[in-house]
């Protein structure tokens, strides 16, 4: 059998090397281009998961700002309503402060009506203060001119002794007690259990106290009120 060789020509060769260089350079530029396009693929994804990130979040967002909205509506709402009762309250009050001055106004007229004119109404009694100093007798007889009695002062009284707490001496006067036969005057209990002779009870600055008969201290007269009207319980004789 005849062997037959063949032989390449130079240019057969050259042409074969650039063939080569060229399948390389094209299998380079393909690797490249596949690199490429995955790398452009993952961004890509990437980019996408970021989107699908952002468009949760954004719904978040859009959740949360609707949360808000109804919140601050709420608040609104609420502060409407506050405001509204706030008005009423005010309203409410200044009917309140009316209707306390013209009930004020009416006790004033009630008071003047109760008592006689320059006396004041304090705990059921119409009195009368005269800072003229004058003794036990006088003051009694003073108070009797006006159909009246010496002021009388119990340790109850707590707010006639307020009254008094710092407006010096003034005399105190008797009450007037029943038994069953007779009736007679005494000093009440609550004044103290004794008291020296010649001497009558006094009220100082708020509290009890005594002073000789012809000493001078200040009168206060008293009557109690009945049904509207004043009345005088005549105790004394003198």
């Amino acid at each position: 059998m005849n062997m037959m060789m063949v032989c390449s020509s130079p240019a057969d060769m050259t042409e074969t090397r650039e063939l080569q260089q060229l399948s390389k350079h094209f299998a380079e530029m393909n690797d490249s281009f596949s690199q490429q396009l995955q790398s452009k693929e993952d961004l890509l994804t990437s980019t996408k998961n970021d989107l699908e990130t952002l468009k949760k979040r954004l719904e978040q967002i859009t959740q949360g700002m609707g949360t808000l909205n109804s919140s601050l509506k709420q608040c609104l709402e609420e502060r409407n309503a506050l405001q509204a009762q706030t008005e009423r309250a005010i309203q409410d009050q200044q009917t309140a402060e009316r209707s306390l001055e013209e009930t004020k106004q009416k006790l004033d007229r009630i008071e003047k009506d109760l008592c006689p004119q320059n006396w004041i109404l304090m705990d059921k009694k119409c009195l009368i203060f005269d800072e003229e100093q004058k003794t036990w007798y006088e003051c009694l007889r003073k108070c009797a001119q006006t159909s009246a009695n010496i002021l009388t002062v119990r340790s109850h009284d707590e707010s006639l002794k307020s009254f008094l707490a710092n407006k010096g001496n003034y005399w105190l006067g008797m009450e007037l007690r029943w038994t069953r036969s007779s009736k007679e005057l005494k000093w009440p209990e609550d004044y103290g259990k004794y008291i020296e002779q010649g001497k009558s009870w006094t009220v100082s600055n708020g509290k009890y106290d005594s002073d000789y008969n012809r000493n001078n201290n200040m009168c206060a007269c008293e009557m109690e009120i009945l049904q509207g009207k004043y009345r005088y319980n005549k105790h004394y004789s003198y």
